[in-house]
């Protein structure tokens, strides 16, 4: 059961409107396109999971769409997280087309395209530290402590995946066609019931309760005064 739905965030919706106020000519505009298409690609591949995990049971599992929780520094963002009586499973999705190679070796993941190398934060060290956080926040807010599973979701089918060290790392990956495969792994794995239906409900309105929506102002982001944007009505046609 979806809990928390999927929505445009407000980021992009703001994005959009700013590079609307744009002159195609700014020296600014490559980059706030740029971050308009990165959070576009990250917002259709988590959208895309809804299709697989409408197959999962209702009753059983619980879906947050991009939770974002206070944390000791600032705060936390998953992209899914998925709560049964069982286990957390926190869901790290990237849409990102082109070859990708996880680079265990430095830390990083690389996209190869054209000829060109572009570099990534690693994505196995983030839902490392995901878990971490998502942990030490039950723990402060002195809720049960659930076994915490983590997957990165590759999206697109077109992307090919290549790693450049141990197997291991394999565990961690996952594409979504597969991803209720996982899930039903996990299943099958965790059997001891910790929340009961009371403390599921009670813990499901509580995300709901602490979730705080991320919000940036990108004229200040970009340092774009009123006189870099295009004055008058905005005309939809």
């Amino acid at each position: 059961m979806i809990v928390k739905p999927l929505l445009v965030p407000s980021t992009i919706k703001k994005l959009e409107a700013l590079t609307r106020r744009l002159p195609h000519n700014h020296i600014k505009r490559p980059q706030l396109e740029k971050e308009l298409a990165q959070r576009l690609a990250g917002y259709r591949g988590e959208l895309s999971l809804d299709y697989y995990l409408m197959n999962l049971p209702l009753k059983k599992h619980f879906i947050f769409h991009d939770l974002r929780l206070p944390g000791n520094n600032g705060f936390f963002q998953l992209d899914l997280l998925l709560l049964t009586p069982y286990y957390f499973l926190i869901l790290e999705v990237k849409n990102i087309s082109g070859p990708l190679l996880f680079d265990q070796n430095f830390h990083q993941l690389i996209r190869i395209q054209d000829g060109v190398e572009e570099g990534f934060a690693d994505p196995v060290l983030q839902i490392q530290r995901q878990r971490e956080q998502l942990s030490q926040w039950l723990e402060q807010k002195h809720l049960p402590q659930l076994p915490i599973e983590t997957l990165i979701v590759i999206s697109s089918p077109r992307t090919i995946v290549h790693t450049k060290s141990s197997a291991s790392i394999r565990k961690f990956i996952t594409r979504s066609s597969v991803l209720t495969k996982n899930i039903e792994h996990f299943d099958s794995v965790h059997l001891k019931e910790v929340l009961t239906n009371r403390q599921l409900k009670k813990l499901t309105k509580y995300f709901l309760q602490q979730h705080t929506p991320e919000s940036i102002n990108p004229q200040i982001r970009f340092a774009l005064s009123h006189t870099d944007l295009l004055k008058g009505v905005y005309c939809p046609k």
